[in-house]
């Protein structure tokens, strides 16, 4: 079963554009979490909607749910993402995560969970995506409405991956 994690903050379409991204990759989550906090959940509507279409057009269904956390809140963001991700994953489970969008609290959390939960040996993650886009202006569009040579899907893991295999320090 395929899980995708992702983090709506301010933009909407960043949310989007990495979904499409990595749909347009082959990925096809049996279920979408979509991580909010409180003064972004007006966004969620649009967000939940625009992930229905994009699966839609890509020929699949995800289960789509979405998770309120309070603003700017470390501890929240960390506790609340901790304990989803302990309900969700199993060895069975493949976890997509998308750190593109989010607040900076709700990427922390992110990461900060699952690298405690792999550390522990509870699950694995299979990639972490950040969809890299080389400006800020115009960039409120479709994916493809965005010129390619400007953006690249990333996966921070094979990343890390290659820079210790480079013999680079690495935190």
């Amino acid at each position: 079963m395929g899980v995708y994690i992702t983090l709506l903050g301010r933009s909407t379409w960043a949310l989007l554009n990495t979904f499409y991204a990595v749909a347009n990759e082959g990925k096809e989550p049996d279920s979408v979490h979509i991580f909010v906090e409180k003064s972004y959940k007006d966004k969620l509507e649009t967000a939940e909607e625009g992930v229905r279409i994009i699966s839609d057009g890509f020929g699949f269904s995800p289960e789509i749910k979405s998770h309120i956390v309070n603003d700017a809140k470390f501890k929240d963001a960390l506790s609340g993402m901790k304990e989803t991700l302990q309900d969700l994953f199993n060895e069975e489970n493949r976890i997509l995560i998308d750190i593109t969008p989010g607040r900076k609290a709700l990427v922390a959390g992110a990461l900060l969970s699952a690298s405690r939960l792999t550390n522990k040996g509870e699950f694995n993650i299979d990639r972490i995506f950040y969809l890299a886009i080389e400006t800020t202006e115009d960039v409120a569009k479709p994916y493809y409405m965005l010129p390619m040579e400007i953006q690249k899907l990333r996966e921070m893991r094979e990343e890390m991956k290659q820079a210790e295999s480079e013999n680079l320090e690495v935190g």
